[in-house]
């Protein structure tokens, strides 16, 4: 429901990655866009780096804030691969990241290249993977916990630790507070300090300077919990805020005239 390929998009891909040299993994451009009163926006064109250590990619993967420079139909994975590396059916969510990740673990080099064209659709609706749900959060945290036991006896697991304290924040406020989840925040709160946590924070700052400070406030007086109850009752499901429709323009060059016309013949 969210991804457009430009017609091209496989073509360049497969060429690239038979010129590549072997155990690399090729990632092509791609874009985000919506579409605001029936016309389509765009965002920057996203590549990852050339050349690149995968333990670098990796920490990358786990980052849970910011936009990373890799999704899942800018890569093309050989089928070697996926039958050494399997999916994980126990993660109804963040799979695919988990897949990246030990992909990287079992050696593949992931580069990336300025071929092809991928778009992403920042929906305005409702849909399954911005579902409030609580399988989703849950998941997230068995796929975090998961990593914090694989990556803390590694020998450069410093590099991985910002990435790791800030998902573990980031789920501590998701989910403090709410019954279903009462077993497994403690579980959450003891890797948070394992990975070097020091004290709580707001894991995604809103850009308002006010709510900036009610956020920091609520989590002072109230603990993740407090924070929680606080974004619960300003939340707004299915709505993009007007920050994240920021970094999203009307075509401006040629490319973006293109990459909108593509977008639209299948929209």
């Amino acid at each position: 429901d969210d991804d457009v390929l430009h017609p091209e998009h496989l073509e360049s891909l497969v060429k690239t990655s038979k010129a590549a040299p072997t155990g690399t993994v090729v990632s092509g451009r791609w874009r985000r866009f919506t579409v605001v009163a029936d016309k389509v926006r765009v965002g920057p064109i996203v590549c990852a780096p050339a050349d690149r250590r995968g333990l670098d990619t990796l920490a990358e993967i786990l980052e849970p804030m910011g936009e990373g420079s890799i999704c899942g139909h800018s890569l093309l994975w050989p089928r070697s691969l996926l039958a050494k590396v399997p999916w994980d059916e126990r993660l109804s969510a963040n799979g695919d990241s988990d897949f990246f990740g030990r992909a990287i673990l079992a050696g593949a080099q992931i580069v990336g290249r300025p071929v092809g064209m991928a778009y992403y659709r920042v929906h305005q609706g409702d849909r399954v993977s911005s579902a409030t749900a609580l399988r989703r959060p849950i998941s997230a945290a068995q796929y975090r916990l998961k990593w914090s036991q694989l990556l803390l006896s590694h020998p450069e697991h410093e590099i991985f630790a910002p990435a790791m304290r800030n998902g573990f924040m980031a789920l501590l406020i998701a989910l403090s507070g709410l019954p279903e989840a009462r077993a497994l925040v403690p579980i959450l709160k003891d890797a948070y300090w394992l990975w070097g946590g020091e004290g709580y924070f707001v894991s995604n700052p809103p850009s308002n300077p006010v709510k900036r400070l009610l956020a920091a406030g609520a989590l002072w007086l109230g603990g993740p919990s407090g924070l929680h109850w606080l974004l619960k009752q300003a939340s707004q499901p299915g709505r993009v805020t007007k920050s994240q429709l920021a970094i999203y323009y009307d075509p401006q060059t040629d490319g973006d005239r293109a990459d909108a016309s593509t977008i639209r013949s299948f929209t």
